[in-house]
């Protein structure tokens, strides 16, 4: 008869494992890599960043070579250029990589070109005009794509950094071009209407006899002095001659002029005051001169001339004399009329 098999010895069970979820405030079974960031997020940056790089220098090269533009002005507008295209060239790179700190920067980036747009917008409202922020409404779009925190990995103290610079450098670049046209215009770093002192003085003491000569003369002097001087201002001296109660332009011969210091006052026009200084000109009326601020930056100064009437004998006239001083293309200033009879 066979004998009973044998219970196998019993083995202790094996500890059993199981995946518990996550709870509050313990870490989780088994830590995941975080998920890259959406395809349409980064190619929607990607591409905005490149067309705002490309639109910003074409922009720029137009506005840096207007003849109006000055060199206070010109130097923001560049510095501003130089700024936005090389933020926008660096995230451009660091995105294709997929840099951590550049993902990151999509976001406050996207939320700089949108609060700069729409300011845009508000001052050219303000100014009876309307302008289209076409990086804000680009800016928009990208933040419409799927971005949430999810797929984003920890940032370091050295990616924040970059992100920090980066949006910086990005303010500082939307706001200069706001300085451009109060650099321009003179602004907080050039001189005003106020600081020029402008004076004509007319002397008909020796007309009636053969050799009657009128002398005209025209002083300024400035008050003070300014960071950023435009190329070449502008001066236009204008008169009127009445000879026996009868005013012809025609029959007053203007001598030769004389100027204070040749070296920076001619006589004729010059870049960018003669954008002033021309509609003023009057032929048999009127004298045009430039003066060089390149140099020297504000200089006072000093022109004379002559006036002689044709009919020199006559009995009784009036001379009637003006100028008007054009600060590069900034503002123009006329003085007070000085008038003599005889």
């Amino acid at each position: 008869m066979d004998e009973p098999l044998a219970a196998p010895p019993l083995v202790a069970d094996a500890p059993a494992t199981t995946m518990t979820p996550d709870r509050p405030g313990e870490p989780p079974d088994r830590p995941t890599a975080p998920a890259d960031p959406p395809d349409p997020y980064l190619r929607w940056a990607t591409a905005l960043f490149w067309v705002l790089a490309i639109f910003s220098l074409v922009v720029g090269l137009f506005v840096l070579g207007a003849p109006s533009i000055g060199p206070a002005a010109f130097a923001v507008v560049l510095l501003s250029l130089v700024l936005d295209i090389a933020v926008l060239l660096t995230l451009v790179a660091a995105l294709g990589r997929r840099d951590t700190w550049a993902v990151h920067a999509i976001q406050p980036i996207c939320q700089v070109l949108l609060t700069a747009g729409l300011i845009r917008l508000v001052v050219g409202l303000t100014q009876s005009s309307i302008t289209v922020p076409l990086d804000a409404i680009g800016a928009a779009m990208v933040l419409s794509r799927p971005h949430g925190p999810g797929y984003r990995a920890a940032v370091s103290r050295p990616d924040r950094r970059r992100i920090n610079l980066a949006v910086g450098a990005l303010v500082a670049a939307q706001l200069l071009p706001f300085l451009a046209e109060p650099l321009r215009d003179g602004g907080l770093f050039g001189a005003q209407e106020s600081a020029l002192d402008l004076r004509v003085t007319v002397d008909c003491s020796g007309a009636g006899t053969p050799s009657a000569a009128i002398p005209v003369r025209v002083t300024w002097a400035w008050s003070g002095n300014e960071l950023f001087s435009p190329a070449n201002d502008g001066l236009v001296v204008q008169w009127n001659v009445t000879t026996d109660g009868v005013n012809d332009p025609s029959g007053v011969v203007a001598g030769d002029a004389t100027v204070s210091d040749e070296d920076v006052i001619w006589e004729g026009g010059g870049s960018p005051a003669s954008t002033l200084t021309e509609p003023l000109t009057l032929e048999g009326r009127s004298r045009e001169f430039g003066i060089n601020l390149g140099s020297a930056g504000l200089t006072d100064g000093s022109v004379g001339f002559d006036l002689r009437p044709a009919d020199s004998t006559a009995r009784h006239g009036g001379v009637e004399a003006w100028a008007s001083y054009a600060h590069g293309d900034r503002w123009l200033r006329q003085s007070a009329f000085a008038t003599c009879t005889w």
